[in-house]
């Protein structure tokens, strides 16, 4: 993140973060408090490195996260993680026609796991077919009446709105296999979006030991940040300039074109 990036950040968390300075202590000011969250966040590191980087006590660093996290989550993310316009609709539509010649495709679906400290409560419900605990981040629709549609693996229903590919087997024909291959290319772009949210937010990528009443806030927060950095055009290596707006993380399309979305929203389960 540039340092214009994280000034403006600043900038729109400082009425949300700023705190008086008192007789007895003087607050950690607004940009320590922001780029001590956003170290935590892209590295994992522990909060014990933390507070050396930071020169703060451990106990600060932990409070000052979760505060942090909590500021952009009820602040920022309806910014940034919000209904696309028709014209970015339009354009992520043409984009999955021009690149993977898909037509009449608004978006891909999947999940990815994100590793947790199993909760002292119910810690049976996490415990994933993988052999960790875990939450599952994913985009969710519901109710949807949509004349184009959103691609996602065979795991998934077939549904007017959601497309799948055929069944592989001795009876799939070469216009299924084509169909399948196609899909297959253009629904990569939701778990390319995925490695690259979990690549600049590393407390994604390895187990979150942060509370478990904390953890949808973290990730909610890392969501954010990572189209806060996508619409500031912050670098990433594995995107080209044509492609940015596939790769927004953007589950909350009510109202596009008029039509009616129920109940599309971010899910940890």
């Amino acid at each position: 993140m540039r340092r214009t990036a994280f000034l403006q950040l600043c900038n729109s968390l400082q009425p949300h973060l700023q705190r008086q300075t008192t007789t007895f202590r003087k607050p950690v000011p607004v940009d320590q408090c922001v780029a001590i969250c956003i170290w935590r966040l892209a590295t994992n590191v522990e909060f014990r490195t933390i507070s050396h980087l930071f020169g703060i006590g451990q106990s600060t660093a932990v409070s000052v996260t979760n505060h942090v996290a909590s500021a952009i989550v009820k602040n920022l993310l309806s910014l940034f993680i919000r209904t696309p316009s028709e014209q970015e609709f339009e354009s992520i539509i043409q984009g999955f026609r021009d690149r993977w010649g898909f037509p009449q495709c608004g978006g891909a679906i999947d999940g990815t796991h994100i590793g947790i400290l199993a909760p002292p409560v119910s810690s049976a419900d996490y415990y994933n077919r993988k052999g960790f605990y875990s939450v599952i981040l994913q985009e969710r629709f519901e109710g949807v009446d949509v004349p184009v549609v959103i691609l996602e693996d065979a795991a998934y229903p077939l549904l007017p709105w959601l497309m799948k590919p055929y069944p592989e087997n001795q009876q799939t024909t070469p216009a299924q296999a084509t169909f399948n291959n196609r899909l297959s290319k253009a629904r990569m772009t939701v778990e390319r979006a995925f490695d690259l949210l979990k690549g600049r937010w590393r407390c994604l990528m390895k187990r979150c030991d942060c509370h478990i009443d904390n953890i949808n806030t973290i990730i909610s927060a890392c969501c954010m940040l990572h189209n806060f950095c996508q619409v500031n055009g912050e670098e990433c290596e594995e995107i080209a300039a044509e492609e940015e707006n596939l790769f927004l993380l953007m589950p909350d399309f009510s109202a596009i074109f008029g039509l009616r979305l129920i109940d599309l929203e971010l899910i940890l389960f």
